[in-house]
C-alpha cells in the first residue's frame, strides 16, 4: 500500500462527468485585460469549448460540456494526459502544471501504463476523504444548495 497519497490523485475525478458552461466561460471569454481567453489553454481545445459554450451561455443552465473529452464516461487517468496537452477544463487543472511537485504528479499519473497505479492511488485517496469528520449539530450543516449557506431563522 502507498504511504503517501496526494490530494492531486483525486483531481483525476475530473476525467468523468460534465460541467455547466457557467463554470468556464470566464476562462474562455473574459480571462484578463490582455488575454480574453486563458493563454494556458490549448487553442484548438479553446475553440471546441467556445463552440459548445458560446458567449452568453453562462446564464443557460442547460449548456454543459464533458470535463474530459476523450473518455467522458469512464473514470480513468486520461485526464492527466489532457492536462499535459493544456486541455484541462478548469483553471485548477491548468494550475497543476505550474508547480514542480504537482507537475511531477501529473506526469506520474499520465500514460496508459500508469492506469493501475493511478487507480490504486485514487482508491486510497477516496477512502481517506471518506474518513474526514462530518460536522454535525452546531458544528456545521448540510447545505440545501451547495453554493448558498442555509437560511436559518432565529426566533
Amino acid at each position: 500500500m502507498f504511504k503517501y497519497v496526494s490530494p492531486y490523485d483525486i483531481s483525476g475525478a475530473h476525467s468523468i462527468g460534465q460541467s455547466h458552461c457557467s463554470s468556464l466561460v470566464s476562462r474562455l471569454y473574459n480571462f484578463n485585460k490582455t488575454h480574453p481567453t486563458d493563454p494556458s489553454l490549448d487553442g484548438v481545445y479553446a475553440k471546441i469549448l467556445k463552440a459548445r459554450c458560446p458567449v452568453g451561455s453562462a446564464h443557460n443552465s442547460k449548456k454543459i460540456v464533458a470535463m474530459e473529452s476523450k473518455t467522458p464516461n469512464t473514470l480513468d487517468n486520461l485526464y492527466y494526459d489532457s492536462i499535459i496537452k493544456n486541455e484541462g477544463m478548469f483553471i485548477s487543472d491548468a494550475t497543476l502544471l505550474t508547480n514542480r511537485n504537482t507537475r511531477n504528479l501529473v506526469f506520474a499519473n499520465s500514460g496508459s501504463t500508469k492506469l493501475s497505479r493511478w487507480q490504486q492511488q485514487f482508491s486510497v485517496a477516496m477512502v481517506k476523504m471518506g474518513t474526514i469528520g462530518v460536522l454535525t449539530g452546531n458544528q456545521g450543516e448540510i447545505r440545501q444548495n451547495c453554493r448558498v449557506i442555509n437560511n436559518h431563522r432565529r426566533d
